[in-house]
């Protein structure tokens, strides 16, 4: 299963919630585990021949309140003024 961030167009990882993606064969043997999952507030991705296929996520929808308490960080310097405003800004 791999987790996916959601990256950020200049480089790093602007979010960072728990997905996890998976074949249709392992949501199949896993099926207990995967469940567990979405009731912490994860999502898993099934796919098929490499595409997804399916979406497992918890019931209550998403975002659920909290759920990314800790796992949204502040790229270094996002508060610097873009070069492209500098003059508007001075």
């Amino acid at each position: 299963m791999n987790p996916s961030p959601l990256a950020h167009p200049r480089g790093g990882v602007l979010l960072s919630f728990t997905m996890h993606t998976v074949t249709l064969a392992e949501a199949q043997a896993r099926l207990p585990e995967l469940i567990a999952k979405t009731q912490r507030g994860e999502e898993v991705i099934i796919t098929a021949d490499e595409k997804p296929v399916a979406r497992l996520a918890p019931a209550s929808g998403w975002p659920l309140f909290g759920m990314l308490k800790g796992k949204i960080e502040m790229m270094p310097g996002f508060d610097k003024p873009l070069e492209e405003f500098r003059e508007t800004t001075e």
